[in-house]
């Protein structure tokens, strides 16, 4: 007995002396630098349409934004034809007698906006100016002016614009610039027909 509390008395010494075992290292930091959180995409810097236009009547139906004597004047513009447009509005084709000619279309939304954001940085064309007083902007995917082919988009009111593109085809001399000469021809005359109502 005596013997055993001996044993025992020692074993609680040795203990007591022992040394802590070390603590485990702390893991490695890490290399990789986080970034912060994204903010948002900064605002597009968007023109506004101080003047809107009235244009109920016209994006119903686009041919009448062009007189006769108007299509003529723009590029010998004989005949027009009404179709589906990109939305839910249509559209009007007016042509020549080779059928070269352009269009004209009305969208509801989010204006020059929706033009401003779709552009993908680095392809086709993006230039903007203004058209009798209207902010608008010569924008398309891939750049076909030389091949008789210009888009031209005109804010007629904030949640609209008026697109009218040309495809001019063999009639189009790309010396001339005659593709994005004929679209703002159109759009310019489309304006003055839409303000006379």
């Amino acid at each position: 007995m005596l013997r055993t509390l001996s044993v025992l008395a020692l074993a609680f010494l040795a203990g007591c002396t022992a040394e802590p075992a070390p603590a485990p290292p702390p893991p490695p930091r890490s290399t990789l630098q986080l970034a912060p959180p994204s903010s948002s995409a900064p605002a597009v810097d968007v023109p506004q349409v101080s003047s809107p236009l009235e244009v109920g009547k016209f994006d119903k139906e686009p041919c009448a934004v062009l007189t006769a004597a108007q299509a003529r004047a723009v590029h010998k513009l004989v005949k027009s034809e009404l179709g589906q447009g990109t939305t839910d509005l249509p559209a009007c084709q007016w042509r020549d007698d080779h059928l070269n000619g352009v269009r004209i279309t009305f969208a509801r939304g989010g204006g020059l906006r929706d033009t401003y954001t779709n552009q993908r940085p680095g392809t086709g064309y993006f230039e903007p100016t203004t058209l009798a007083g209207y902010p608008a902007v010569y924008a398309g995917k891939a750049d076909q002016r030389q091949l008789g082919r210009c888009s031209l988009t005109v804010g007629v009111r904030n949640d609209e614009i008026m697109t009218v593109e040309s495809d001019l085809g063999s009639s189009f001399s790309p010396s001339s610039r005659g593709s994005c000469e004929a679209v703002k021809k159109a759009a310019e005359a489309a304006i003055v027909t839409i303000k006379k109502g």
